[in-house]
C-alpha cells in the first residue's frame, strides 16, 4: 500500500514562487535645469514630525496665517508627511527662518530653505534658541560659547549673558540633551541644554517624532516622569502639560477631587450659616424675589398710570 503524504510534507516539496522581474528605472532625458531652480529659490520645505495629527493641507492654511502671508505666500502638499512654500521675496522667506521653530498641535515643524539636492532624509533641520546652563563663571567666554554650540551644529551667539545661541540641528536625530567638556585645567564638567520653544518629545531617547509612551527604547519598569529627575527641558515640559490640564479642567467646569470635597463642605458651611441668619420665611420670600427680579428689570421705571388716566379721560 502506497504511503500517502500529509499536507505538511507536501508543502515541503512545493516549488517556490519566484518573483516578478524588477523593472528597470525609467531613464529621463537631460534637460537645462537653471530656469527651475532659479523659480524655486524662494522656497521653504517643511516636514511634519506627527502626520497622524498633522494635516498638511490644515498646517499650510495655518502657518501663512501665522506668519500673515497668506496672499504672498503659496502652499503645496508633498506626499504624507512634507509641503512646500514658495515666497515673494527673499525678505518674507528669511524672517519666517528666524522667527521659528514652528508646532502645530504640539509637534514641532522641521523647515529648511530648499536646495536643489535629491535625498528622502531632506528636510532635516530646524532651527532653536539654546541657552547652555553649566558653565563656570570664569570660562564664561564668547569662545567657550561658540565651542560648545557648534557640538549641535551651525550656530550664532544670540546673547553671551545668558549663554543663548541659535543653532541649526538635525531635527530627524535625538536632540542632544547634555554634553561633557574639558576645561583648560583638564577638568570634566557636564553642560545641559534648553531648547526654547520646543514642545512635544520623546523623555528617554529626545526624539521629535514620539512620545515617551511610544519609544522602544524606554524600560517598562521605568518609573513616570513626575516621579524621577527630569532634565531642564523635561521638568518645564511637565510644568507645561500640568498647566495646561487645570485650564482645561477650569474651562469644563471640572475640579479635581481635593477641590471637588473642600468646594462641597465650603457650600454646606455657607448654606447652614445663611438658614441660621435668617428666618425661614425670609429665606423663601428672596427666592421669589429673584425669580420676579429679570421681569421687574425688563419694565419702564416710571408706572402706567397716567397712561391709563389719559386714555380713560379721552374716552
Amino acid at each position: 500500500m502506497a504511503r500517502r503524504y500529509n499536507r505538511a510534507e507536501k508543502e515541503k516539496w512545493a516549488v517556490p514562487l519566484t518573483p516578478p522581474p524588477k523593472r528597470p528605472p525609467v531613464r529621463i532625458p537631460a534637460n537645462n535645469t537653471e530656469d527651475l531652480v532659479a523659480a524655486n529659490r524662494l522656497t521653504i520645505i517643511g516636514r511634519v514630525t506627527n502626520p497622524t495629527l498633522q494635516k498638511l493641507r490644515v498646517v499650510l492654511d495655518f502657518m501663512t496665517q501665522v506668519w500673515n502671508l497668506e496672499s504672498r505666500a503659496d502652499g503645496r502638499v508633498l506626499g504624507l508627511d512634507k509641503f512646500q512654500v514658495k515666497f515673494e521675496s527673499e525678505a518674507d522667506l528669511l524672517a519666517v527662518l528666524e522667527k521659528g521653530p514652528y508646532h502645530y498641535k504640539r509637534w514641532m515643524l522641521l523647515l529648511q530653505r530648499w536646495e536643489p539636492i535629491v535625498s528622502k532624509r531632506f528636510p532635516s533641520n530646524i532651527s532653536f534658541c539654546v541657552r547652555i546652563h553649566g558653565i563656570p563663571l570664569h570660562y564664561w567666554h564668547d569662545s567657550t560659547i561658540k565651542t560648545i554650540g557648534t557640538e549641535l551644529g551651525p550656530c550664532t551667539i544670540f546673547y553671551v549673558k545668558e549663554a543663548k545661541i541659535r543653532v541649526e540641528v538635525n531635527g530627524l536625530q535625538p536632540l542632544i540633551m547634555n554634553l561633557e567638556i574639558e576645561l583648560p585645567s583638564a577638568d570634566i564638567i557636564e553642560v545641559e541644554f534648553e531648547y526654547i520653544k520646543i514642545e512635544k518629545h520623546c523623555f528617554t531617547c529626545f526624539s521629535l517624532f514620539h512620545e515617551e509612551c511610544d519609544c522602544p527604547h524606554r524600560d517598562p519598569r521605568a518609573p513616570a516622569p513626575k516621579d524621577r529627575t527630569l532634565g531642564i527641558i523635561q521638568a518645564i515640559a511637565l510644568q507645561r502639560i500640568e498647566a495646561e490640564k487645570r485650564r482645561h479642567d477650569e474651562r469644563r467646569g471640572f475640579r479635581r477631587p481635593d477641590d471637588t470635597r473642600s468646594s462641597f463642605n465650603s457650600q454646606d458651611n455657607r448654606y447652614s450659616q445663611s438658614r441660621r441668619d435668617h428666618p425661614s420665611n425670609n429665606y423663601h420670600h428672596e427666592r421669589r424675589d429673584d425669580r420676579r427680579q429679570p421681569f421687574i428689570s425688563s419694565r419702564t421705571a416710571r408706572p402706567n398710570t397716567s397712561y391709563r388716566r389719559n386714555n380713560s379721560s379721552t374716552m
